[in-house]
Parts: structure tokens; sequence; C-alpha cells
């Protein structure tokens, strides 16, 4: 009785590693929306309006999701604690996944520095750089969440049976 308690425990824990393997994926495509999002956003208030960088971050961590709205809290307050646009901007993007962040890390030497034409060109590239980061994400989500997840179940299936 105890070895079938155990495999339904084991069988249990690989299902669960699996949608939890599936939930990650689906979160980071999720996440990456929101930065291309943020960017959107950006590029227009700085298009219409020349938004000051302080002002600008306080809008976009409000209007945007996790982990754009984090970026750009964190981002606001370095500013508001006297740091450059570039040393706030690098360490506020630090905690994000290596892709995503290697494609944000080239607005630090622009954003707040140069003419409205330079920025929106920088932020027009990095736009479709992250775009096609967040396609390839959710393509990536929609083959392998369900190979994760049988995968997971699979293995601990038969590790129940080797159990039994």
């Amino acid at each position: 009785m105890l070895r079938i308690v155990g495999a339904a425990l084991i069988s249990g824990a690989g299902i669960m590693l699996g949608l939890r393997t599936a939930a990650d994926m689906r979160r980071r495509a999720a996440g990456c929306a929101a930065l291309c999002r943020m960017l959107e956003l950006m590029a227009f208030e700085l298009e219409r309006f020349r938004t000051p960088m302080p002002e600008l971050m306080d809008m976009l961590a409000e209007r945007t999701d996790r982990p754009a709205s984090g970026l750009c809290r964190r981002c606001g307050t370095l500013l508001a604690s006297g740091a450059t646009m570039a040393g706030a901007w690098e360490e506020s993007c630090a905690p994000l996944p290596e892709r995503e962040r290697a494609a944000l890390l080239p607005l630090a030497g622009v954003l707040g520095r140069y003419g409205g034409e330079e920025e929106l060109l920088a932020l027009e590239r990095t736009a479709r750089e992250m775009d096609g980061l967040r396609g390839e994400l959710i393509g990536r989500y929609r083959e392998e969440s369900r190979l994760a997840l049988g995968l997971s179940a699979g293995m601990a299936s038969l590790v129940a049976v080797l159990l039994l």
C-alpha cells in the first residue's frame, strides 16, 4: 500500500514539475510582452510630449506590467536619488533575463542624452528586437510546454513503476 502511495506522489510531483516549467515559460513570454508595451509607450511619450525621464519612468511604472513596471520604478527611484540615466537604466535592467537585458542595455547610452530623433530610432530598433524575442518566446511556449509536461509526467511515472 505504501508503495502505491509513494508511486502516486512521485507521479504527482512529476506532473507539478511539468506544469511549473510551462508556467515559467508563459510568464517569461508575458514579461517580454510587457517590455514591448513599455517601449511603445516610451516612444509615444517622447515623440509627442518630450516627457522628462524621471516623470516618464514614474508614469511607465504605473501603466505597465511586470517586469517593465519594476524596471521603470527602479529607474525612477535611482534618477530621483541623483543617478545618471545611463547608470539608472543599466542597474534597473540587471534583474531581467539575459536576452531581454541585452536588448534593452543599448538604450542606456541614448535615453536622456540625445535629441528626440536619436532616442526614437534607438527605441524603434530595440522594440523590433524585443518584439522578435517575444514572438520567439511565445512560439517556444506553445511548442515546448506540452513537451515539458509530458516528459516530466512520463519520467515520474517510470520511476513510480520501478518502485512498484
